[in-house]
């Protein structure tokens, strides 16, 4: 005859298995995460390398995404469309273009919480990193309606993968809307120029 479990067995089974789901459940989460700051460290790079061969090529970096907005038809430019544009194709007729230099135009990995992507864009001439006097050219990722600390805590995460771990100096820097410019909540800059 077949011996069937008792409660007392069948309520130490369903413990064991909650706390392990407690300590499992988190440092799963947490992994995804990390994932997420790498994928996103390397898709800056990514950018900060494709408009280093732009540059060897044509010895100028491509224009700013934002100069395509409201310029041209918008068969050219319709929505973000435009982010990255003269990466894949010579709409700003630069001499010595031998793009395309990507693949294809990266995604942040995350979702804000009002649905909202963050996204990449090639923000041109921004800052001055190296403080020589010019602005340097940078990659900017922007957390749209993104908690701040959230978005404060993933950009120190990408700053210590790719820089010096403070957001306020080297070549990743970090700014709000009203400090930087209207169009995204939170902000972070790559310095992607010569460096």
């Amino acid at each position: 005859m077949r011996k069937s479990f008792t409660l007392i067995e069948m309520t130490i089974v369903i413990s064991i298995i909650a706390i392990l789901g407690t300590i499992i459940v988190p440092n799963a989460f947490k992994m995804i995460e990390k994932a997420k700051l790498a994928a996103a460290a390397n898709e800056f790079k990514a950018i900060a390398a494709a408009a280093s061969a732009y540059f060897a090529d044509t010895t100028v970096y491509p224009p700013c995404d934002d100069d395509w907005f409201g310029l041209h038809d918008p068969a050219v430019c319709v929505g973000y469309t435009c982010r990255g544009l003269d990466f894949f194709r010579n709409q700003a007729d630069v001499v010595g273009w031998s793009g395309p230099y990507m693949d294809k135009w990266p995604s942040p990995p995350w979702v804000g919480s009002e649905g909202n992507r963050p996204e990449f864009q090639w923000q041109g001439p921004w800052a001055d990193f190296d403080g020589n006097g010019q602005l340097d050219e940078c990659v900017e990722i922007n957390f749209v309606t993104t908690d701040e600390a959230f978005a404060k805590y993933r950009g120190e995460i990408i700053d210590r993968a790719l820089d010096d771990g403070n957001l306020s100096t080297g070549n990743f820097l970090w700014g709000k809307a009203s400090q930087v410019t209207s169009g995204c909540d939170y902000c972070l800059f790559y310095n992607a120029g010569e460096h």
